[in-house]
This record gives structure tokens, C-alpha cells and sequence, in this order.
């Protein structure tokens, strides 16, 4: 992570470890799952206040921050996706193109699911020279998880990215736009 006048660049690393935490956050994402199964089940345990009293009791249990616990759930939430619902997967060949879709498709199927879900709202500006801007509003404040997912999509298609993370809502987390830019393999 580089520090750039107030905001965070990430790079996602190619082993999927998260140095924050140590190791790979397979502790921490059980313990903020709560009786997730196979990752069906997010939308009841995401709403407030059930949300924040994993989110306490797992900052108590681990040390961490409450933001990075919550960023590597949003990573480990991924990867479950990726087991559970392969279509989604397959409708888009990267990351930027899969991160499109998430409005429009993603969010669709999940209300066919759960009518009630309260989703967070997502508008993708169009990719230009390898770049995007994604911005995320909700409630919820759950910018963190987003970030996460943002960073496991990146790993799941092979694509290394920057996302640069600028807070709109005043440090609230409900209102973010991440910045994202494809970083050029190495030679």
C-alpha cells in the first residue's frame, strides 16, 4: 500500500495475501462470516445491526482494524462468489469488464434471490486508456467490503491493478469512487 496525499493506492498482490493481516485472512473471514454457508446466505448477515456486532467482535478477537477486517472479507466474500456462481463469472473475460456488469446483471440476478436485499448502488465510468472509475453508494458504509471485491476480482482474472480510494462522503464510507488502473506487466 502507497500513501498518496491523503488517499490509498493498492497494489493487489499476485499470492492473494493481505500483509495487513498476515496470511491469507482465512481466520478473520470466519470469523466475520457468523454462519455464512458457501456464501448464499451474505444478505442477512450484512444488515445492521448484525454487521456491526461481527464487525466488533471480530476487531476485539483480532486487533485489526475494523476497515482492513472488513476490506478482507469483501476479498474473501470473492472468492466464495466465484465457487458458488461461476456464471457471473463467465459473462466477462477482466476485471474491468466484469465490474461493469455488476449493476446491471450481478445485482439483478441477487434481487431475483432476495427481493428485499438492499444493495449497494455502483456507475462505472467507460474504461479509457486502461482506466475506470467506479463509484459505490450506500447506507451501509460497507465501502471497505466493496474494496475488497474490487481486489479479489483483479486477482481472479490475472489482472494486476492500482485502485486509488477517495471517500466522498466525508470519511462516513457510504459515498466512494474508486479509481482504477490497469498496471502495465512487467517486461
Amino acid at each position: 500500500m502507497v500513501a498518496d496525499e491523503g488517499r490509498r493506492v493498492h497494489r493487489v498482490p499476485r499470492d492473494g495475501r493481505v500483509p495487513v493481516l498476515g496470511g491469507d485472512g482465512r481466520r478473520i473471514a470466519r470469523q466475520l462470516r457468523s454462519g455464512v454457508r458457501r456464501g448464499l446466505h451474505v444478505d442477512r448477515h450484512l444488515r445492521p445491526p448484525r454487521a456491526g456486532r461481527a464487525r466488533r467482535r471480530a476487531v476485539r478477537r483480532t486487533g485489526a482494524p475494523a476497515g482492513a477486517l472488513v476490506h478482507e472479507f469483501g476479498r474473501h466474500l470473492l472468492r466464495r462468489f466465484t465457487v458458488g456462481f461461476p456464471g457471473f463469472f463467465t459473462a466477462a473475460r477482466d476485471t474491468f469488464g466484469f465490474l461493469g456488469l455488476v449493476e446491471g446483471y450481478v445485482h439483478t440476478e441477487v434481487r431475483k434471490l432476495y427481493e428485499d436485499a438492499e444493495l449497494p448502488t455502483f456507475e462505472c465510468s467507460p474504461v479509457a486508456d486502461g482506466r475506470m472509475d467506479m463509484v459505490y453508494k450506500s447506507s451501509r458504509g460497507f465501502a471497505d467490503l466493496a474494496h475488497g471485491l474490487i481486489e479479489a476480482t483483479a486477482e481472479h482474472y490475472g489482472d494486476a491493478i492500482a485502485v486509488d480510494v477517495e471517500d466522498l462522503s466525508g470519511g462516513a464510507r457510504t459515498h466512494v469512487r474508486f479509481r482504477l488502473r490497469k498496471l502495465q506487466p512487467p517486461a
